[in-house]
Protein backbone atom coordinates (compact mmCIF):
# COMPACT_ATOMS: atom_id res chain seq x y z
CA UNK A 1 0.00 0.00 0.00
CA UNK A 2 1.57 3.13 -0.93
CA UNK A 3 2.66 4.81 2.24
CA UNK A 4 1.27 8.48 3.48
CA UNK A 5 5.19 9.89 3.21
CA UNK A 6 5.26 8.95 -0.50
CA UNK A 7 1.61 10.87 -1.07
CA UNK A 8 2.30 13.75 1.36
CA UNK A 9 6.09 14.17 0.94
CA UNK A 10 6.33 17.87 -0.68
CA UNK A 11 9.36 16.76 -2.95
CA UNK A 12 7.49 14.05 -4.07
CA UNK A 13 3.93 16.10 -4.52
CA UNK A 14 6.06 18.57 -6.43
CA UNK A 15 7.53 16.19 -8.76
CA UNK A 16 4.10 14.65 -9.53
CA UNK A 17 2.60 18.28 -9.87
CA UNK A 18 5.46 19.74 -12.34
CA UNK A 19 4.70 16.29 -14.60
CA UNK A 20 1.24 17.35 -14.58
CA UNK A 21 1.82 20.81 -15.54
CA UNK A 22 4.09 19.86 -18.34
CA UNK A 23 1.61 17.45 -19.64
CA UNK A 24 -1.37 19.50 -19.51
CA UNK A 25 1.10 22.15 -21.10
CA UNK A 26 2.11 19.47 -23.98
CA UNK A 27 -2.19 18.89 -24.23
CA UNK A 28 -2.94 22.30 -24.72
CA UNK A 29 -0.28 22.97 -27.46
CA UNK A 30 -1.37 19.78 -29.06
CA UNK A 31 -5.48 21.25 -28.68
CA UNK A 32 -4.23 24.70 -30.25
CA UNK A 33 -1.75 23.05 -32.70
CA UNK A 34 -5.02 20.80 -34.28
CA UNK A 35 -7.48 23.95 -34.40
CA UNK A 36 -4.21 25.34 -36.52
CA UNK A 37 -5.13 22.30 -39.13
CA UNK A 38 -8.60 22.80 -39.16
CA UNK A 39 -8.54 26.52 -39.83
CA UNK A 40 -5.95 26.39 -42.52
CA UNK A 41 -7.55 23.27 -44.19
CA UNK A 42 -4.67 21.00 -43.64
CA UNK A 43 -6.43 17.95 -42.38
CA UNK A 44 -5.84 16.42 -45.46
CA UNK A 45 -1.51 17.62 -45.94
CA UNK A 46 -0.78 14.58 -45.07
CA UNK A 47 -3.20 12.01 -46.97
CA UNK A 48 -2.37 8.85 -44.97
CA UNK A 49 -1.39 7.79 -41.34
CA UNK A 50 0.31 7.45 -39.86
CA UNK A 51 2.97 8.18 -42.56
CA UNK A 52 2.60 11.29 -45.11
CA UNK A 53 2.41 10.24 -48.54
CA UNK A 54 4.07 7.45 -47.54
CA UNK A 55 7.11 8.52 -45.91
CA UNK A 56 8.19 9.83 -42.58
CA UNK A 57 9.39 12.88 -43.36
CA UNK A 58 6.36 15.05 -44.78
CA UNK A 59 7.09 17.34 -48.32
CA UNK A 60 7.95 20.84 -47.83
CA UNK A 61 4.18 21.52 -47.99
CA UNK A 62 2.89 24.28 -45.99
CA UNK A 63 -0.10 21.88 -45.20
CA UNK A 64 1.59 18.40 -44.61
CA UNK A 65 4.31 20.54 -42.39
CA UNK A 66 1.02 21.86 -40.19
CA UNK A 67 -0.43 18.62 -40.14
CA UNK A 68 2.58 16.57 -39.43
CA UNK A 69 3.55 18.92 -37.01
CA UNK A 70 0.28 18.29 -35.19
CA UNK A 71 1.11 14.41 -35.52
CA UNK A 72 4.30 14.93 -34.03
CA UNK A 73 3.22 16.90 -30.71
CA UNK A 74 0.91 14.11 -30.38
CA UNK A 75 3.44 11.75 -30.29
CA UNK A 76 5.04 13.77 -27.76
CA UNK A 77 2.41 14.51 -25.40
CA UNK A 78 0.89 10.97 -25.43
CA UNK A 79 4.14 9.39 -23.29
CA UNK A 80 3.64 12.31 -21.23
CA UNK A 81 -0.45 11.31 -20.29
CA UNK A 82 0.82 8.01 -19.97
CA UNK A 83 3.61 8.68 -17.73
CA UNK A 84 1.10 10.99 -15.48
CA UNK A 85 -1.32 8.28 -15.27
CA UNK A 86 1.38 5.54 -14.23
CA UNK A 87 3.06 7.45 -11.57
CA UNK A 88 -0.44 8.10 -10.01
CA UNK A 89 -1.42 4.23 -9.83
CA UNK A 90 2.00 3.46 -8.54
CA UNK A 91 2.13 5.90 -6.32
CA UNK A 92 -0.84 8.15 -5.46
CA UNK A 93 -3.70 5.20 -5.20
CA UNK A 94 -3.92 6.88 -1.66
CA UNK A 95 -5.50 9.95 -3.64
CA UNK A 96 -8.06 8.71 -5.83
CA UNK A 97 -9.29 11.54 -7.39
CA UNK A 98 -5.96 11.78 -9.27
CA UNK A 99 -5.41 8.84 -10.00
CA UNK A 100 -8.89 7.74 -11.72
CA UNK A 101 -8.62 11.28 -13.68
CA UNK A 102 -5.56 10.45 -14.98
CA UNK A 103 -6.39 6.41 -15.95
CA UNK A 104 -9.68 7.51 -17.82
CA UNK A 105 -7.23 9.97 -19.62
CA UNK A 106 -4.73 7.07 -20.60
CA UNK A 107 -7.94 4.92 -21.60
CA UNK A 108 -9.33 7.74 -23.50
CA UNK A 109 -5.90 8.74 -25.26
CA UNK A 110 -5.93 5.66 -26.76
CA UNK A 111 -9.12 5.86 -28.24
CA UNK A 112 -8.32 9.33 -29.77
CA UNK A 113 -5.35 8.18 -31.49
CA UNK A 114 -7.69 5.71 -32.95
CA UNK A 115 -10.04 8.00 -33.74
CA UNK A 116 -7.24 10.79 -35.23
CA UNK A 117 -6.02 8.03 -37.75
CA UNK A 118 -10.00 7.23 -38.76
CA UNK A 119 -10.52 11.24 -39.80
CA UNK A 120 -7.70 11.37 -41.98
CA UNK A 121 -8.25 8.03 -43.52
CA UNK A 122 -12.35 9.28 -44.10
CA UNK A 123 -11.24 12.54 -45.23
CA UNK A 124 -12.28 14.12 -42.12
CA UNK A 125 -15.80 14.26 -41.62
CA UNK A 126 -16.97 16.85 -39.67
CA UNK A 127 -18.78 14.94 -36.98
CA UNK A 128 -15.69 13.09 -36.21
CA UNK A 129 -13.52 16.05 -35.98
CA UNK A 130 -15.59 17.38 -33.16
CA UNK A 131 -15.54 14.52 -31.53
CA UNK A 132 -12.07 14.40 -31.56
CA UNK A 133 -11.70 17.92 -30.42
CA UNK A 134 -14.28 16.97 -27.70
CA UNK A 135 -12.42 14.12 -26.39
CA UNK A 136 -9.24 15.99 -26.51
CA UNK A 137 -10.65 18.71 -24.21
CA UNK A 138 -11.83 16.17 -21.83
CA UNK A 139 -8.28 14.71 -21.46
CA UNK A 140 -7.31 18.42 -20.79
CA UNK A 141 -9.88 18.44 -18.09
CA UNK A 142 -8.74 15.07 -16.64
CA UNK A 143 -4.86 16.20 -16.60
CA UNK A 144 -4.89 19.77 -15.74
CA UNK A 145 -8.00 19.14 -12.50
CA UNK A 146 -5.06 16.55 -10.32
CA UNK A 147 -2.51 19.45 -11.16
CA UNK A 148 -5.11 21.77 -9.35
CA UNK A 149 -5.74 19.04 -6.62
CA UNK A 150 -1.85 18.64 -5.91
CA UNK A 151 -1.72 22.73 -5.31
CA UNK A 152 -4.01 22.55 -2.62
CA UNK A 153 -1.35 21.04 0.64
CA UNK A 154 -3.77 22.28 3.02
CA UNK A 155 -6.30 19.69 2.47
CA UNK A 156 -6.45 15.73 3.39
CA UNK A 157 -6.25 14.86 -0.53
CA UNK A 158 -6.97 11.23 0.35
CA UNK A 159 -10.21 11.86 1.13
CA UNK A 160 -10.84 15.25 -0.63
CA UNK A 161 -13.94 14.84 -3.89
CA UNK A 162 -14.86 17.54 -6.22
CA UNK A 163 -18.15 19.30 -4.87
CA UNK A 164 -20.55 21.25 -6.67
CA UNK A 165 -23.39 21.67 -4.14
CA UNK A 166 -22.51 24.80 -3.14
CA UNK A 167 -24.36 28.17 -5.51
CA UNK A 168 -20.65 29.52 -6.82
CA UNK A 169 -18.97 25.90 -7.85
CA UNK A 170 -22.54 24.65 -9.47
CA UNK A 171 -21.87 28.15 -11.50
CA UNK A 172 -18.22 27.06 -12.46
CA UNK A 173 -19.30 23.92 -13.26
CA UNK A 174 -21.98 25.28 -15.51
CA UNK A 175 -19.38 27.70 -17.06
CA UNK A 176 -17.35 24.55 -17.72
CA UNK A 177 -20.15 22.59 -19.67
CA UNK A 178 -21.35 25.76 -21.85
CA UNK A 179 -17.70 26.89 -22.00
CA UNK A 180 -17.41 23.41 -24.08
CA UNK A 181 -20.27 23.19 -26.01
CA UNK A 182 -19.40 26.68 -27.35
CA UNK A 183 -15.50 25.78 -28.44
CA UNK A 184 -16.93 22.15 -29.68
CA UNK A 185 -19.64 24.08 -31.85
CA UNK A 186 -16.91 26.56 -33.45
CA UNK A 187 -14.95 23.18 -34.61
CA UNK A 188 -18.39 22.07 -35.93
CA UNK A 189 -18.42 25.56 -37.67
CA UNK A 190 -14.79 25.16 -39.35
CA UNK A 191 -15.55 21.61 -40.17
CA UNK A 192 -18.82 22.07 -41.83
CA UNK A 193 -16.74 24.73 -44.04
CA UNK A 194 -19.42 27.28 -42.50
CA UNK A 195 -16.65 29.69 -41.33
CA UNK A 196 -17.69 32.26 -43.90
CA UNK A 197 -21.56 31.72 -44.45
CA UNK A 198 -22.08 34.61 -42.51
CA UNK A 199 -20.24 37.84 -43.16
CA UNK A 200 -20.98 41.51 -40.55
CA UNK A 201 -21.13 40.85 -37.09
CA UNK A 202 -23.35 40.46 -35.16
CA UNK A 203 -25.86 40.04 -37.96
CA UNK A 204 -25.43 37.40 -40.39
CA UNK A 205 -25.29 39.06 -44.03
CA UNK A 206 -26.96 42.04 -42.97
CA UNK A 207 -30.01 39.16 -41.61
CA UNK A 208 -31.30 38.33 -38.32
CA UNK A 209 -32.08 35.31 -39.80
CA UNK A 210 -29.87 33.27 -41.68
CA UNK A 211 -30.46 32.09 -44.96
CA UNK A 212 -29.00 28.57 -45.71
CA UNK A 213 -28.07 25.78 -44.18
CA UNK A 214 -24.29 26.47 -42.98
CA UNK A 215 -25.29 30.03 -41.98
CA UNK A 216 -27.42 28.26 -39.26
CA UNK A 217 -24.30 26.34 -38.09
CA UNK A 218 -22.56 29.56 -38.02
CA UNK A 219 -25.47 32.10 -35.82
CA UNK A 220 -26.14 28.70 -33.83
CA UNK A 221 -22.09 29.18 -32.75
CA UNK A 222 -23.10 32.78 -31.97
CA UNK A 223 -25.93 32.37 -30.20
CA UNK A 224 -24.07 29.44 -27.97
CA UNK A 225 -21.46 32.43 -27.51
CA UNK A 226 -24.60 34.92 -26.32
CA UNK A 227 -25.53 32.12 -23.99
CA UNK A 228 -22.41 31.22 -22.34
CA UNK A 229 -21.97 34.89 -21.93
CA UNK A 230 -24.63 35.32 -19.62
CA UNK A 231 -23.07 32.30 -17.54
CA UNK A 232 -19.89 33.52 -17.52
CA UNK A 233 -20.82 36.88 -16.36
CA UNK A 234 -23.28 36.24 -13.85
CA UNK A 235 -20.33 33.98 -11.95
CA UNK A 236 -17.95 36.21 -12.48
CA UNK A 237 -19.83 39.30 -10.11
CA UNK A 238 -20.81 36.00 -7.82
CA UNK A 239 -17.14 35.61 -7.32
CA UNK A 240 -16.24 39.40 -7.29
CA UNK A 241 -18.62 39.32 -3.98
CA UNK A 242 -16.89 37.20 -2.53
CA UNK A 243 -14.50 38.41 0.90
CA UNK A 244 -11.35 40.31 -0.37
CA UNK A 245 -8.47 37.61 -0.61
CA UNK A 246 -10.50 34.85 -1.65
CA UNK A 247 -8.79 32.62 -3.72
CA UNK A 248 -11.27 32.16 -6.72
CA UNK A 249 -10.88 35.81 -7.57
CA UNK A 250 -7.49 35.76 -9.34
CA UNK A 251 -8.69 32.71 -11.31
CA UNK A 252 -11.94 34.60 -12.26
CA UNK A 253 -10.50 37.60 -13.20
CA UNK A 254 -7.91 35.97 -15.66
CA UNK A 255 -10.73 33.76 -16.97
CA UNK A 256 -12.97 36.53 -17.16
CA UNK A 257 -10.42 39.08 -19.40
CA UNK A 258 -9.13 35.39 -21.50
CA UNK A 259 -13.27 34.96 -22.07
CA UNK A 260 -13.79 38.55 -23.43
CA UNK A 261 -10.76 38.79 -25.48
CA UNK A 262 -11.89 35.31 -26.82
CA UNK A 263 -15.47 36.87 -27.83
CA UNK A 264 -13.50 40.43 -29.11
CA UNK A 265 -11.62 38.46 -31.41
CA UNK A 266 -13.91 36.69 -32.82
CA UNK A 267 -16.12 39.27 -33.67
CA UNK A 268 -12.88 41.26 -35.61
CA UNK A 269 -12.51 37.67 -37.20
CA UNK A 270 -15.99 38.17 -38.63
CA UNK A 271 -15.38 42.12 -39.36
CA UNK A 272 -11.91 41.47 -41.09
CA UNK A 273 -13.17 38.44 -43.18
CA UNK A 274 -11.57 35.76 -41.44
CA UNK A 275 -8.14 36.31 -41.82
CA UNK A 276 -5.98 32.82 -41.29
CA UNK A 277 -3.99 34.42 -38.24
CA UNK A 278 -6.61 35.67 -36.67
CA UNK A 279 -8.90 32.57 -36.34
CA UNK A 280 -5.69 30.67 -34.90
CA UNK A 281 -5.56 33.13 -32.35
CA UNK A 282 -8.78 32.45 -31.34
CA UNK A 283 -8.34 28.80 -31.55
CA UNK A 284 -4.92 29.64 -28.98
CA UNK A 285 -7.38 31.73 -26.65
CA UNK A 286 -10.72 29.42 -26.53
CA UNK A 287 -8.21 26.47 -25.83
CA UNK A 288 -6.78 28.93 -22.91
CA UNK A 289 -10.66 30.07 -21.59
CA UNK A 290 -11.26 26.39 -21.36
CA UNK A 291 -8.14 25.61 -19.29
CA UNK A 292 -8.89 28.67 -16.92
CA UNK A 293 -12.52 27.44 -16.40
CA UNK A 294 -11.29 24.03 -15.41
CA UNK A 295 -8.71 25.35 -13.13
CA UNK A 296 -12.00 27.93 -11.85
CA UNK A 297 -13.92 25.08 -11.37
CA UNK A 298 -11.29 22.63 -9.70
CA UNK A 299 -10.47 25.49 -7.05
CA UNK A 300 -13.97 26.21 -6.55
CA UNK A 301 -14.81 22.79 -6.09
CA UNK A 302 -12.25 21.95 -3.86
CA UNK A 303 -12.65 25.12 -1.77
CA UNK A 304 -16.33 23.99 -1.12
CA UNK A 305 -14.43 20.23 0.30
CA UNK A 306 -12.70 22.81 2.70
CA UNK A 307 -15.54 25.57 3.71
CA UNK A 308 -14.18 28.72 1.91
CA UNK A 309 -17.58 29.37 -0.16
Amino acid sequence: MTSSKSVYAPENRRRFQRLLIATAGMVYLLIVIGGIVRVTGSGLGCPDWPRCFGEWIPPLRMDAIIEYTHRLVATLTSPLILASAFVAWLRYKAIPLATRSLLIAAVLLAFQGLLGGIVVLLETPPNLVALHLAIAFIIQALVTMPAVLLSQGQLDLTQVRLNFSAPIPRQTLNNLVFVFIMIVSGAIVVGSNSTYACSGWPLCNGQILPSNPSAYFHMGHRLMVLITSYFIVRTFFAIRALPAGNSLHKVSNIAFGLFLLQTTIGALKVSYSFPVWLQGFHVAVASAVWVAYIVLASKASLSESKNLK
